[in-house]
Protein backbone atom coordinates (compact mmCIF):
# COMPACT_ATOMS: atom_id res chain seq x y z
CA UNK A 1 0.00 0.00 0.00
CA UNK A 2 2.91 2.21 0.98
CA UNK A 3 4.51 1.46 -2.55
CA UNK A 4 1.09 2.14 -3.87
CA UNK A 5 1.12 5.45 -2.25
CA UNK A 6 4.60 7.18 -3.46
CA UNK A 7 4.04 5.43 -7.07
CA UNK A 8 -0.11 6.71 -7.80
CA UNK A 9 -0.91 9.51 -6.12
CA UNK A 10 2.21 11.69 -5.08
CA UNK A 11 1.06 13.90 -8.14
CA UNK A 12 -2.39 14.01 -6.71
CA UNK A 13 -1.13 15.42 -3.46
CA UNK A 14 1.14 17.76 -5.52
CA UNK A 15 -2.14 18.97 -7.51
CA UNK A 16 -3.54 19.59 -4.06
CA UNK A 17 -5.67 16.25 -3.55
CA UNK A 18 -7.19 16.17 -0.11
CA UNK A 19 -8.58 12.97 0.06
CA UNK A 20 -5.23 11.31 -1.57
CA UNK A 21 -3.47 13.47 1.30
CA UNK A 22 -5.74 11.98 4.16
CA UNK A 23 -5.21 8.54 2.66
CA UNK A 24 -1.60 8.98 2.98
CA UNK A 25 -1.61 10.27 6.79
CA UNK A 26 -3.69 7.87 7.61
CA UNK A 27 -0.87 5.78 6.48
CA UNK A 28 1.90 7.05 7.83
CA UNK A 29 0.73 9.06 10.62
CA UNK A 30 1.07 6.26 13.46
CA UNK A 31 4.59 4.93 11.82
CA UNK A 32 5.63 8.75 12.06
CA UNK A 33 4.44 8.66 15.64
CA UNK A 34 6.56 5.68 16.48
CA UNK A 35 9.72 7.13 14.64
CA UNK A 36 9.78 10.15 16.50
CA UNK A 37 8.76 9.19 20.02
CA UNK A 38 11.96 6.19 20.10
CA UNK A 39 14.28 9.67 20.21
CA UNK A 40 12.10 12.13 22.47
CA UNK A 41 10.24 9.88 24.95
CA UNK A 42 6.83 12.07 24.96
CA UNK A 43 3.81 10.27 22.87
CA UNK A 44 1.94 13.72 22.98
CA UNK A 45 4.90 15.71 21.77
CA UNK A 46 5.67 12.82 18.94
CA UNK A 47 2.13 13.28 17.68
CA UNK A 48 2.04 17.06 17.72
CA UNK A 49 5.23 16.90 15.82
CA UNK A 50 4.54 14.28 13.82
CA UNK A 51 1.02 16.74 12.93
CA UNK A 52 3.38 20.02 11.90
CA UNK A 53 5.00 17.20 9.70
CA UNK A 54 2.71 16.63 7.92
CA UNK A 55 1.45 20.30 7.39
CA UNK A 56 4.68 20.89 6.19
CA UNK A 57 4.57 18.65 3.78
CA UNK A 58 1.26 19.70 2.49
CA UNK A 59 2.23 23.47 2.53
CA UNK A 60 5.23 22.02 0.80
CA UNK A 61 3.16 20.16 -1.92
CA UNK A 62 3.72 22.37 -4.98
CA UNK A 63 7.35 21.71 -5.20
CA UNK A 64 7.58 17.72 -4.51
CA UNK A 65 9.18 16.13 -7.25
CA UNK A 66 7.39 12.89 -8.94
CA UNK A 67 10.35 11.48 -9.13
CA UNK A 68 11.08 11.82 -5.43
CA UNK A 69 9.74 9.53 -2.35
CA UNK A 70 6.74 11.17 -0.83
CA UNK A 71 7.46 8.51 2.22
CA UNK A 72 11.71 9.65 2.57
CA UNK A 73 10.32 13.17 1.93
CA UNK A 74 7.78 13.35 5.41
CA UNK A 75 10.25 11.26 7.76
CA UNK A 76 12.92 13.91 6.67
CA UNK A 77 10.25 16.78 7.64
CA UNK A 78 9.91 14.65 11.05
CA UNK A 79 13.02 13.89 11.79
CA UNK A 80 14.36 17.37 11.43
CA UNK A 81 11.57 18.74 13.56
CA UNK A 82 12.21 16.42 16.39
CA UNK A 83 16.57 17.39 16.37
CA UNK A 84 14.70 21.38 16.58
CA UNK A 85 12.39 19.98 19.74
CA UNK A 86 15.23 18.18 21.33
CA UNK A 87 17.96 21.30 20.36
CA UNK A 88 14.75 23.43 22.17
CA UNK A 89 13.54 22.19 24.63
CA UNK A 90 15.81 19.84 26.53
CA UNK A 91 19.95 20.17 24.62
CA UNK A 92 20.02 23.54 26.65
CA UNK A 93 18.28 22.74 29.86
CA UNK A 94 20.83 21.59 32.48
CA UNK A 95 18.43 18.84 33.84
CA UNK A 96 20.05 15.06 34.94
CA UNK A 97 18.30 13.78 31.64
CA UNK A 98 20.25 16.25 29.16
CA UNK A 99 22.92 13.65 29.09
CA UNK A 100 20.62 10.24 27.74
CA UNK A 101 18.95 12.95 25.38
CA UNK A 102 22.13 14.37 23.83
CA UNK A 103 22.33 10.54 23.00
CA UNK A 104 19.02 10.35 21.27
CA UNK A 105 20.27 13.57 19.55
CA UNK A 106 23.07 12.43 18.09
CA UNK A 107 21.50 8.99 17.17
CA UNK A 108 18.50 10.72 15.10
CA UNK A 109 21.13 13.33 13.51
CA UNK A 110 23.33 9.98 12.94
CA UNK A 111 24.03 9.16 9.41
CA UNK A 112 22.18 5.61 10.62
CA UNK A 113 19.15 7.26 10.51
CA UNK A 114 19.53 9.24 7.35
CA UNK A 115 20.48 6.22 5.55
CA UNK A 116 17.66 4.88 7.00
CA UNK A 117 15.50 7.56 5.44
CA UNK A 118 17.29 7.68 1.88
CA UNK A 119 16.67 3.73 1.93
CA UNK A 120 12.94 4.23 1.70
CA UNK A 121 13.79 6.35 -1.59
CA UNK A 122 15.60 3.43 -2.80
CA UNK A 123 12.80 0.75 -2.57
CA UNK A 124 10.01 3.99 -3.95
CA UNK A 125 12.24 4.18 -7.27
CA UNK A 126 12.79 0.15 -7.51
CA UNK A 127 9.06 -0.16 -6.74
CA UNK A 128 8.08 2.48 -9.47
CA UNK A 129 10.85 0.96 -12.14
CA UNK A 130 9.15 -2.66 -11.67
CA UNK A 131 5.45 -1.15 -12.20
CA UNK A 132 6.76 0.73 -15.49
CA UNK A 133 7.70 -2.64 -17.00
CA UNK A 134 5.51 -4.08 -19.77
CA UNK A 135 3.71 -6.89 -18.11
CA UNK A 136 5.71 -10.02 -19.82
CA UNK A 137 8.61 -8.20 -18.86
CA UNK A 138 7.64 -7.76 -15.21
CA UNK A 139 6.26 -11.41 -14.32
CA UNK A 140 9.24 -12.95 -15.62
CA UNK A 141 11.53 -10.24 -14.01
CA UNK A 142 9.49 -10.68 -10.56
CA UNK A 143 9.69 -14.40 -9.90
CA UNK A 144 13.20 -13.76 -10.54
CA UNK A 145 14.04 -11.02 -8.38
CA UNK A 146 11.25 -11.17 -5.73
CA UNK A 147 10.41 -14.88 -5.51
CA UNK A 148 13.69 -16.42 -5.96
CA UNK A 149 12.44 -18.87 -8.85
CA UNK A 150 14.90 -19.95 -11.99
CA UNK A 151 15.05 -19.51 -15.21
CA UNK A 152 13.69 -23.08 -15.54
CA UNK A 153 11.02 -22.97 -12.83
CA UNK A 154 9.43 -19.65 -14.40
CA UNK A 155 9.10 -21.17 -17.82
CA UNK A 156 7.52 -23.91 -16.20
CA UNK A 157 5.38 -21.69 -14.87
CA UNK A 158 4.74 -19.42 -17.22
CA UNK A 159 4.61 -22.52 -20.47
CA UNK A 160 7.17 -20.64 -21.97
CA UNK A 161 10.60 -21.69 -22.89
CA UNK A 162 13.80 -21.08 -21.07
CA UNK A 163 14.83 -18.41 -23.59
CA UNK A 164 11.85 -16.56 -24.03
CA UNK A 165 12.35 -15.90 -19.84
CA UNK A 166 15.52 -15.14 -20.52
CA UNK A 167 14.46 -12.41 -23.22
CA UNK A 168 12.24 -10.91 -20.94
CA UNK A 169 14.67 -10.80 -17.85
CA UNK A 170 17.63 -9.09 -20.51
CA UNK A 171 14.43 -6.79 -22.10
CA UNK A 172 13.38 -5.84 -18.53
CA UNK A 173 17.60 -4.79 -17.38
CA UNK A 174 17.64 -2.67 -20.30
CA UNK A 175 14.96 -0.61 -19.53
CA UNK A 176 15.85 -0.49 -15.74
CA UNK A 177 19.64 0.65 -16.92
CA UNK A 178 17.64 3.22 -19.12
CA UNK A 179 14.78 4.68 -16.34
CA UNK A 180 18.35 4.32 -14.11
CA UNK A 181 20.45 7.08 -16.10
CA UNK A 182 17.99 10.32 -14.46
CA UNK A 183 19.53 9.25 -10.67
CA UNK A 184 22.63 10.55 -9.53
CA UNK A 185 25.34 7.82 -9.99
CA UNK A 186 25.28 6.72 -5.88
CA UNK A 187 21.59 6.02 -6.35
CA UNK A 188 22.51 4.19 -9.28
CA UNK A 189 24.81 1.98 -8.59
CA UNK A 190 22.87 0.73 -5.27
CA UNK A 191 20.12 0.40 -7.30
CA UNK A 192 21.68 -1.60 -9.59
CA UNK A 193 22.78 -3.97 -7.09
CA UNK A 194 19.16 -4.34 -5.36
CA UNK A 195 17.94 -5.25 -8.71
CA UNK A 196 20.36 -7.27 -10.18
CA UNK A 197 21.59 -9.77 -6.60
CA UNK A 198 19.03 -11.73 -6.72
CA UNK A 199 17.96 -11.64 -10.52
CA UNK A 200 21.44 -13.92 -11.46
CA UNK A 201 20.77 -16.50 -8.32
CA UNK A 202 19.87 -19.44 -10.40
Amino acid sequence: MQENLNINFISEIKSGNRDVFQLFYRAEFCNIVYFINKYIYDSDSAKDIAQESFISLWNYREKLDDQKSIRALIYTIAKNKALNYLRSNFIQNNSPINEELLINYNSLASDYVSNNIESLELNDIISKIYESLPPKYKESFLLSRKAGLTYEQIAERKGVSVKAVEYHISQALKIIRKKLAKYNIYKYILLFILISFLTFVI
